[in-house]
């Protein structure tokens, strides 16, 4: 395996066969990648294009921003948990689910 391989996969998008043409040319790294997209030079590559280019370098820009998800279950048992918690803490048996937890509770 090319090194660069494994940090090139967590890109939502790149298949082996683009990480591969990838690191032919010398790009093993998100940096280089940024910078080789920023330079126009992915977009020239066979199997890439201008939308491809365009769609790693927004996803290596918002890489920090990506929403977390959990599955329901978790968040559940999460929630009520907390509320449960608030309950003994205020005082009060005035807490309840609200937003998109409460439409599955």
């Amino acid at each position: 395996m090319p090194q660069g391989t494994a940090e090139l996969s967590q890109i939502r998008g790149l298949t082996l066969a683009r990480i591969k043409t990838l690191t032919d040319i010398g790009i093993d790294s998100k940096a280089k990648l940024s910078k080789a997209c920023k330079a126009g030079t992915v977009a020239k590559l066979k199997g890439f294009g201008i939308k491809v280019q365009r769609s790693i370098l927004d996803k290596l820009e918002n890489a920090g921003q990506e929403r977390h998800q959990m599955l329901l279950v978790d968040a559940l048992d999460i929630a009520n948990e907390l509320v449960s918690d608030l309950k003994s803490s205020l005082k009060t048996q005035k807490v309840e689910l609200v937003g998109q937890l409460r439409r599955f509770w």
